[in-house]
């Protein structure tokens, strides 16, 4: 999964701000999955449907093998993502979640704020956890 944030080199911006979005597309994969498990080849009439390729249980089999290979991609998304997460400072954490996990509405506002900073002094920590955090993700 780490690959969809290769372009020319690693955008961790896009890597940090789709934190939410990946949460909710695993929580509807593992729904996904719990309900095809609950189908398990339903009938129709009493004949499962086949088709002159598959039959519907060949099919259904595919079709949740796929679903948990997309599960385990992002489980390791969110294990690279949260080993990371956790050797960064409460600061760098507070700077990284405000711009991009959360996106908090004026973030270079709340920032200067919340930790006493003047503009320029906010953005040289957002660049240095930035790039702490991408060290940390891709070595």
């Amino acid at each position: 999964m780490l690959d969809y944030y290769f372009n020319d080199k690693f955008d961790t911006k896009k890597y940090l701000s789709d934190y939410k979005l990946n949460k909710i597309t695993l929580s509807s994969l593992r729904l996904q999955l719990e309900e095809l498990t609950e189908i398990k080849g339903q009938s129709n009439n009493g004949k499962v449907q086949t088709s002159p390729k598959f039959d519907g249980l060949e099919n259904l089999a595919i079709h949740k093998i796929k679903i948990k290979e997309k599960i385990l991609a992002y489980e390791s998304y969110f294990n690279t993502y949260e080993r990371a997460w956790d050797n960064l400072t409460d600061e760098e954490k507070y700077i990284l979640d405000i711009f991009f996990k959360h996106r908090a509405s004026e973030p270079l506002y709340r920032a200067k704020k919340h930790l006493g900073f003047e503009k320029s002094h906010v953005y040289e920590k957002l660049r240095e956890a930035i790039k702490k955090f991408e060290k940390l993700i891709i070595g």
